[in-house]
């Protein structure tokens, strides 16, 4: 008798004997009967929660790991660039915007436009900016 962990075993079966069943084409039961007194439960190691010390440790590790690397991220690269043909586009990243822009020469300039977008969202409207 084989005893291990408090488990006894009633015989000794080698993996050959096993193998040579396997290899005669034995039946199922014969092969069952033969790893039947493998207790597979004891195979493993038992499950528990770890120490909080132990817990608090991983979370600050994670934490760490996760701060340096949001800060050492590079920020996303955004440029403008012309094509061979002299198309303008602008770049975000993988992302590219062909840039048409339609204003009349003699108009007002983006910045003006922009000035007074601005000034309307806010409230003070054409009619407060023209008269300032």
């Amino acid at each position: 008798m084989n005893c291990e962990k408090g488990i006894v075993y009633e015989k000794i079966i080698s993996i050959d004997e096993i193998n040579k069943a396997m290899l005669e084409d034995n039946e199922n039961a014969v092969i069952i009967d033969l790893c039947n007194f493998i207790d597979i439960e004891s195979c493993f190691d038992l499950i528990f929660d770890p120490p909080e010390s132990f817990l608090a440790t991983c979370k600050k590790y994670w934490e760490d790991f996760y701060n340096e690397m949001m800060c050492a991220k590079p920020s996303v690269p955004t440029f403008y660039a012309c094509d061979e043909d002299g198309t303008l586009y602008f770049y975000h990243g993988k992302s590219r915007i062909r840039v048409s822009e339609h204003f009349k020469s003699q108009g007002k300039t983006y910045s003006e436009l922009a000035a007074e977008a601005i000034r309307f969202a806010a409230g003070v409207g054409k009619a407060a900016a023209m008269a300032s």
